[in-house]
């Protein structure tokens, strides 16, 4: 039993840095692929010396001018300003990371008050996905992934919830040997491994959404005001899973390891109350039956004399 319960406090544990961390993924772009190409088109990357920094906005200047002609007769950029002899088109390139409620950025106030004011960002450093909407995310206009991201933030409270109430049974059951906060310990935690692993499902249904989202975006791309180098930008955009999601992984191993101990101890411990039972039932019917013969001889002995 003590090994239960170090196994299930050691699974609260990391539930709670795989819930509360904010890194179960992270989006941005591949800029050691994306760069050379961009400036070998002729455009200017500002804020990227080929390291990287989650406080910095990769900002890409592009001079139509400069470009080649086949891109010339394709770039028409939304927002660009154009004089006599050329167009300058802007490009803003940041990171984000998210969890199972929320997106955040660690960019400078500054660079995201910039970025706000754009529209292309949200103010706070954190938006949350159900209470702040996510109208700065062209993916987020579909029902099925705000629905999604609804649904596994769902799953991942009635998780926590039932994690929480399987350590106070479990506690309960170290100090007691209660058969009965043992067999609920063991479901509480199969019902939370059901839950969690159900979020954790969800949320790569929801990153296969996404992508598939800027995959449809990037081939919608066919007019000729397209932007030659916002295709390209889209085509980099990378949607990759981080630590969290392993936390999480963990998280879910340890609880299902968790659960399978508590089910087979009480398991065992009716096993066990079983057996004493049956042995005590053997014991009386023995001395039942040996109470009979006495009183049967000396009901003889008895009569005889």
């Amino acid at each position: 039993m003590k090994t239960n319960i170090i196994l299930l406090l050691n699974a609260f544990v990391m539930f709670i840095v795989s819930f509360a961390t904010d890194y179960w993924m992270y989006r941005g772009h591949d800029l050691d692929s994306l760069v050379p190409q961009l400036r070998s088109m002729g455009c200017n990357v500002s804020g990227w010396d080929g390291t990287f920094a989650w406080q910095k906005v990769v900002i890409v200047e592009c001079r139509l001018a400069a470009l080649s002609n086949a891109a010339y007769e394709h770039a028409a950029f939304e927002g660009s300003k154009v004089d006599e002899q050329r167009v300058v088109a802007h490009e803003y390139l940041f990171s984000e990371y998210g969890n199972l409620y929320r997106e955040c950025n660690d960019l400078l106030d500054g660079e995201r008050l910039r970025l706000s004011t754009l529209d292309l960002l949200y103010r706070p450093s954190c938006h949350y996905y159900v209470t702040s909407g996510g109208r700065w995310h062209s993916f987020r206009d579909s029902a099925l992934v705000r629905g999604t991201e609804e649904v596994n933030l769902v799953l991942g409270c009635m998780a926590m919830a039932t994690l929480f109430a399987g350590v106070v049974l479990g506690i309960y059951a170290y100090i007691t040997r209660s058969l009965n906060s043992v067999l609920a310990t063991g479901v509480s935690l199969c019902a939370t491994v059901v839950l969690y692993l159900g979020a954790v499902i969800g949320f790569l249904v929801k990153l296969q959404l996404v992508n598939r989202n800027s995959e449809s975006e990037e081939s919608s791309i066919e007019n000729p005001t397209s932007s030659h180098v916002e295709r390209l930008v889209k085509e980099y955009r990378v949607t990759e899973l981080s630590w969290s999601f392993v936390a999480a992984i963990i998280c879910l191993m340890l609880t299902a390891t968790a659960a399978y101990l508590y089910l087979a101890s009480s398991k065992a411990i009716r096993d066990r109350r079983k057996h004493l039972l049956r042995r005590r039932q053997l014991q009386a019917a023995l001395m039942t039956s040996c109470r009979q013969e006495v009183a049967l001889a000396i009901r003889a002995k008895m009569t005889v004399i």
